[in-house]
């Protein structure tokens, strides 16, 4: 994976930590206006530039149209979208960006954000869950409650198994009807149980730990299954092809 990052003096810590926990370790080029986010660039091994008021450095970058993801964590809007704009010909299949006003989300997903994180809720987590595709990340976001947990997945590659939310909803409600079970869209939106999941959606699971650890293995034994299916209908066609 190769990952761009353009980030702020102040964002800098939680983003470039939350990428650096990424498994294959990707590659990783960093700008900034401020000169204090090299130092922390270079700790992790990173590539860093200097950010220039002037953008047309970033436009000249060709080698971003091989990368794979956009993190845009400036201190203001204006400056995410000067980025957004500078390296939207790029074609950067997800790129996230930090919001600071919420009346300019309609504007960042015009100019191609592909998530938005509000700034209040800028927590390790939001960002945790958005690069994170086909794993599974718990929370505990209640201190009063500390055994209730939130469990989220976005999906991704399983997306090509068309795995249908009704049979989310079968297997968790035959083995844990104690948790909840939730399915939204990459927009927010609530899927129907006659839809399939897609490419960018979410699984969230709420209740007591334990329940949610067993709803997330029961859907974990789904989703082996449709990788079973889909292996063989794949070895199937490789075999037609050679011996046809």
């Amino acid at each position: 994976m190769k990952v761009f990052i353009a980030v702020s003096k102040k964002h800098a810590r939680p983003v470039l930590d939350v990428v650096h926990t990424l498994k294959p370790r990707p590659r990783v080029l960093v700008v900034s206006y401020d000169e204090e986010v090299e130092a922390l660039s270079k700790h992790y091994g990173y590539e860093f530039r200097y950010l220039r008021d002037n953008l047309e450095q970033l436009s000249s970058i060709q080698e971003l149209q091989e990368y794979d993801m956009a993190i845009l964590a400036q201190d203001e809007d204006s400056k995410n979208v000067a980025i957004l704009k500078a390296i939207k010909q790029f074609a950067i299949p997800v790129i996230i960006v930090l919001l600071h006003n919420t009346n300019n989300r309609d504007f960042l997903a015009n100019e191609g954000a592909t998530y938005i994180i509000n700034v209040d809720e800028f927590l390790y987590n939001n960002l945790y869950t958005l690069i994170y595709p086909d794993t599974w990340i718990e929370l505990s976001p209640i201190a009063a409650l500390p055994k209730f947990r939130i469990a989220m997945y976005r999906v991704l590659r399983r997306a090509l198994f068309n795995i249908p939310v009704s049979e989310i909803m079968k297997v968790t409600g035959e083995h844990e009807p104690g948790v909840a079970v939730f399915c939204f869209s990459r927009f927010g939106n609530r899927i129907s149980n006659d839809s399939a999941l897609e490419t960018g959606s979410y699984i969230v699971l709420a209740g007591f730990e334990e329940d949610v650890e067993k709803a997330l293995k029961e859907i974990e034994k789904l989703f082996r299954k449709y990788e079973e299916v889909y292996a063989r209908r794949y070895s199937d066609i490789i075999r037609l092809r050679e011996y046809g």
